[in-house]
């Protein structure tokens, strides 16, 4: 078990971005249920394979030197399952294949003979770079599948190689019935690296046949059935808008529809953006699929990507699981609740609700977004054009996982325009609000104090609710 301790001085060590509840997370969490890396086949040319153990490396055991030794020099000891994407060692067999339906690769008999090896080779090659690192590592048997053909493909899809409609054999592909993980926990719990393939087995008449399975498909399972919090796709390209520009979060799955609908996302990511949610669906609220690649370094220091990937949003694509959010009538939540809510999210920055705020809104009948019961929450009341968000808080320990955001996107989904203010001394709450303002084409207005925020407020609107806002009274006092 990690300890906060030794997390937060590695963290001001090394300088990189955390989130409150990733820091919690990991401080807590039995070692099995951190993550899973699923490492891209291009990540074992010699090079990026190297930098990608020295990563492993410093997440497993070399980090004494950044603790105290009141730690008694024990390693963060991150020992994540890495699954073994294809190699570059494809490429040369790929012609043996007569294409992918539907995003599946058909592999006939001479294809998998010759892919099986290269897979299991692909993984020992792995175990031993890890070792050459100082990393204890153990090739998982392939044994730990209960696998199954995949049997026929109905061609749905337009970038098949195969004709719409076109009944497809997939011949030696295979899905996963059952993972048994008792040897991935047992080899995180002896501090070893667990590598894992993409080739399982079925069993035939005389002798067990090797399949070739998608290697993001093993890595969903593995989440799934270790319980993971975080999937990495390592080498994996982020997600791009239609303009080049890089998606650093993409926060619910109505969002990514929408995204996906309007062609923003083309079809390569999207089946990406799809297989992230397909696997968030069975996990807990918090969980996250993290799209990256390694991370370039330029101090003495080996590059820390992946454990910036761990302890905050990573510098990739980001896809969280959909938060639950609850909208409850005025009175149904305590206001001594909210009172206590608000002003521990708040007390960070020495702030406190005024004592008389929720007899100032009584009257116009709010209503309460509450995330996950306790995680966040927002008040919200009708204004003429807009409703207005007058109160939005996050606990400090689930700050970062965008969950201000999935609150104004819901506010904004039930009332259709919506508005808000924050303080332009509050940097960091500004650069958020910015983005988000950005995402969805929305008026910002600065009147001195504050900022003013409109989403889908009617133009002939605006100045009545920028003059509404701006009029009203401070809701937040200074901690004695």
């Amino acid at each position: 078990m990690q300890t906060s301790a030794n997390l937060s001085g590695i963290v001001e060590k090394l300088g990189i971005r955390t989130t409150g509840f990733w820091i919690k997370q990991l401080s807590t969490l039995p070692p099995h249920q951190i993550g899973v890396i699923k490492m891209s086949g291009k990540l074992l040319a010699p090079k990026p394979l190297e930098q990608l153990c020295q990563e492993v490396a410093f997440l497993a055991n070399k980090v004494t030197e950044y603790q105290s030794d009141t730690n008694g020099g024990t390693a963060t000891g991150f020992y994540l399952p890495m699954v073994v994407g294809g190699g570059i060692q494809y490429d040369e067999l790929l012609g043996m294949s007569p294409g992918k339906v539907n995003g599946i690769r058909v592999t006939p008999q001479i294809l998998i003979d010759e892919m099986a090896p290269i897979a299991l080779h692909n993984q020992q090659v792995v175990v031993s770079n890890l070792k050459d690192s100082g990393v204890d590592a153990v090739a998982i048997s392939p044994s730990i599948f209960k696998v199954k053909y995949h049997g026929d493909e109905i061609c749905t899809t337009e970038d098949s190689d195969f004709p719409i409609g076109a009944v497809v054999p997939t011949d030696y592909v295979g899905d996963i019935d059952d993972v048994a993980v008792q040897s991935i926990i047992q080899a995180i719990m002896n501090h070893r690296v667990p590598v894992i393939t993409h080739i399982g087995y079925v069993k035939g008449k005389n002798q067990y046949q090797p399949v070739n399975i998608n290697a993001t498909t093993v890595a969903k399972e593995l989440v799934s059935a270790l319980q993971a919090m975080k999937l990495i796709m390592l080498g994996n390209t982020p997600i791009h808008d239609s303009g080049g520009n890089m998606l650093p979060g993409i926060y619910s799955e109505q969002e990514a529809l929408h995204l996906i609908n309007t062609g923003i996302i083309g079809k390569g990511a999207a089946l990406n953006v799809k297989e992230a949610y397909d696997v968030l669906h069975g996990l807990r609220q918090g969980s996250c699929v993290q799209l990256t690649s390694l991370k370039g370094y330029t101090s003495e220091i080996t590059s820390t990507g992946l454990l910036e990937e761990l302890l905050g949003n990573g510098s990739g694509t980001k896809i969280d699981k959909p938060y639950a959010i609850t909208d409850f009538p005025f009175g149904i939540i305590p206001p001594s609740q909210l009172t206590h809510m608000i002003n521990a999210a708040f007390g960070p920055q020495g702030k406190t609700l005024v004592d008389e705020y929720f007899s100032m809104i009584a009257e116009k009948k709010p209503t309460i977004y509450m995330v996950n019961e306790n995680w966040g929450g927002a008040i919200t009341y009708p204004v003429d054009g807009a409703e207005y968000i007058c109160k939005l808080f996050t606990h400090e320990d689930y700050q970062g996982l965008g969950i201000a955001r999935n609150l104004i996107s819901k506010v904004l989904m039930q009332k259709g325009a919506v508005a808000w203010r924050t303080s332009n001394k509050n940097g960091k709450a500004k650069n958020i609000y910015d983005r988000i303002a950005a995402h969805y084409n929305g008026e910002i207005v600065t009147d001195g104090q504050y900022s003013i925020y409109m989403l889908g407020v009617p133009s002939e609107k605006h100045n009545a609710v920028v003059g509404y806002i701006s009029d009203l009274p401070a809701t937040l006092k200074e901690v004695i």
